[in-house]
């Protein structure tokens, strides 16, 4: 009989290796569908070598075909791709021979995933690998290697509709607070995981169009608009004036959805009437964009229009989900962050940020 005992030792070291490898590479994001496709074929080879190699029998025909579900369901549905450890262990669970033969009319499809889980759920290796997939993708994951610049939101609880902010900067390796904090205020309702660089936690509400939450999570940031002709910012940034016939589409059903369109005409339809960009609210009057839901991996009612922007009543007011704070401060992130450096925005409230800091290595 196999040796469980050294299977377990061995697969939990390489897989760890696996995933870190993957995610300080910059391969796999939330966003990175691809990324995750490939990371979890790894995972599940790394899991049937070491299978083979401590006397676990695998079937090759049941490989090829735990493989093709990790392709089709990590490119096709994003849930999946966001939760690739189940992809794993699925695919891992498949190839095992003492499973009863899995075959669809279709071949391959995720409708088979439930009847899967049920004839794995058993295994006496079922543990294991489920604290081999949950290592894998909550620690596995840090901030972008490249990413030199970040503001830093945190706050008390994910119902507060108030945040600290400040700004980091990395030196010789090391994040260093420039300057001190100040205050800002979130989505009336508090905050909300959002779809970011991060990975979320497995079967977390995300964020949704017009829930009123800010997302959490680990964004990039720039892109600024605004209704001066110019403003102070790094050579590097954009930067465009709103006119009339900028949109910004908050439409669910819309290819468009969470996009910047110029139209080559004044708006004369409803749906381009609303969605016109603000030119008569001062706290519209300028922003920078926060990269959740961002093209080119975009889910529809997903969340929309997230920016820093000035905050409303000298601070008085919430957000539909925005991060706005004083003009002052929104005027100086502008002129600070350069993209070269891959500026980031991280909001977490506290208990959240207590306990990731250090897995995800954070300022």
């Amino acid at each position: 009989m196999a040796d469980m005992s050294d299977y377990t030792e061995r697969t939990h070291g390489k897989m760890g290796d696996v995933c870190h490898k993957f995610r300080t590479g910059g391969f796999v994001h939330n966003t990175n569908v691809g990324g995750y496709s490939t990371m979890t074929t790894t995972l599940a080879v790394t899991a049937f070598e070491i299978a083979k190699e401590t006397g676990i029998e695998v079937d090759q025909k049941r490989i090829d075909l735990a493989f093709a579900y990790v392709r089709k369901s990590t490119t096709k549905d994003s849930y999946m791709a966001r939760n690739s450890g189940e992809t794993s262990l699925c695919a891992i669970a498949l190839a095992m021979p003492n499973l009863r033969r899995w075959e669809t009319r279709r071949g391959v499809d995720r409708v088979a995933f439930r009847p899967i889980w049920r004839q794995v759920r058993d295994m006496r290796f079922l543990a294991l690998l489920l604290s081999l997939v949950s290592v894998c993708t909550a620690r596995a994951f840090e901030l972008p290697p490249g990413s030199t610049q970040c503001v830093l939101g945190v706050a008390d609880g994910w119902n507060s509709t108030h945040v600290t902010l400040s700004y980091f900067e990395k030196r010789d390796g090391k994040w260093q607070r420039i300057g001190g904090e100040w205050k800002g205020r979130l989505g009336t309702k508090g905050l909300i995981w959002g779809r970011g660089l991060q990975p979320n936690p497995g079967g977390a509400t995300l964020k949704k169009e017009g829930d009123g939450r800010s997302p959490a999570g680990v964004f990039d940031i720039g892109g600024v608009w605004g209704a001066h002709k110019s403003v102070k910012k790094h050579p590097k940034t954009f930067y465009h004036q709103v006119t009339p016939r900028d949109l910004w589409v908050e439409d669910a059903g819309s290819k468009y959805y969470n996009q910047f369109l110029t139209l080559g005409h004044q708006p004369k339809t409803r749906w381009e009437k609303k969605a016109q960009m603000k030119q008569d609210d001062y706290p519209h009057s300028l922003k920078m964009f926060i990269s959740h839901n961002a093209f080119p991996n975009i889910v529809s009612g997903g969340g929309s229009s997230i920016f820093f922007h000035i905050w409303r009543r000298e601070g008085a007011a919430a957000t539909a989900g925005c991060t706005t704070m004083v003009e002052e401060k929104l005027r100086w992130i502008i002129a600070t962050v350069d993209p070269g450096r891959q500026p980031l925005y991280v909001l977490l409230p506290r208990s959240e940020y207590d306990k990731l800091k250090p897995i995800w290595k954070l300022p």
